[in-house]
């Protein structure tokens, strides 16, 4: 049967078409031209499946079967019949005696997080907040409106996505962060005595501040992940890795001394041994 996988790895994700082949082992997605695998799974990896309604970037929503993986990895599929795919496995999965979890428990899926990721980045906190986006106003000044989303700290940088867009629409390096503190906001702002999260950082040209919104046990939790992500850029300033054994350490400390784990010597470090046996050789 025709049908698709949602692949995405890294910077790429997409639907990936094929037909499906549900044969005495594995269900297999096999594309013909040029001839691949595009997704396969023995039934013995599977924990539980579940027919789901998923909403297209069209607006219009289509049924997706939703395949639990050991690791807790979640594939989505869809095909010509995708009720009619279900019935098929699980009617191989009989024959086997393959038994799978009735109600399993899927994570949750942030289909943003594929789009905006890159390659080796990782998320350390996430959390769905709101965004004070300053819009131009003609003859007047600009006004300031809040916009739902999701914040999102990674190793590399604080962005916000914007769900309705489908788009980053604020996003900082981490070594552009200065300070970050929770206060209440202007009465004049939409959010009336309400919490808010100010992110002071810099453009390379002047300092900017970006305001998030959200319940204040959330706002409290990001003000100390953030301060302890300023903490620790701090902390690596002025420190530098060793070329051997990757340990970093203070960088006048590996230059002049070299590294105390692996003990790699840089040419200064070299040079000034060879100076002091030479100085007592004399």
């Amino acid at each position: 049967m025709f049908g698709m996988y949602w692949y995405s790895g890294g910077i790429y994700h997409n639907w990936r078409p094929g037909h499906f082949y549900v044969t005495n082992k594995r269900l297999i997605l096999f594309r013909k031209m040029p001839p691949e695998i595009l997704f396969e799974t023995p039934y013995t990896s599977m924990k539980g499946m579940a027919l789901r309604k998923e909403r297209r970037s069209t607006g219009k929503a289509r049924q997706e079967l939703h395949v639990l993986l050991e690791g807790d990895e979640v594939a989505r599929l869809h095909a010509v019949d995708t009720a009619a795919l279900k019935r098929a496995i699980e009617e191989r999965l009989e024959i086997r005696g393959i038994t799978l979890e009735k109600d399993p428990a899927f994570p949750a899926q942030d289909e943003a997080v594929t789009t905006f990721l890159r390659p080796g980045e990782e998320i350390t906190h996430s959390e769905r907040m709101w965004h004070l986006i300053t819009l131009p106003a003609p003859d007047r000044d600009a006004s300031g409106v809040w916009k739902a989303g999701r914040l999102y700290l990674t190793d590399k940088r604080l962005c916000w996505w914007h769900g309705f867009d489908g788009s980053l629409a604020f996003e900082t390096p981490l070594d552009s962060l200065m300070h970050v503190m929770v206060e209440r906001r202007d009465p004049r702002s939409t959010l009336i005595q309400r919490d808010a999260l100010l992110v002071l950082h810099t453009d390379g040209q002047k300092s900017r501040v970006a305001c998030f919104s959200g319940d204040e046990a959330s706002l409290k939790g990001w003000e100390a992940a953030i301060a302890q992500t300023l903490r620790d850029r701090q902390a690596e300033r002025g420190t530098e890795t060793c070329p051997r054994c990757g340990r970093r350490a203070p960088e006048q400390e590996l230059l002049e001394e070299g590294c105390p784990r692996c003990s790699w010597c840089s040419p200064r470090a070299l040079r000034r041994q060879a100076a002091g046996d030479g100085n007592g050789s004399g």
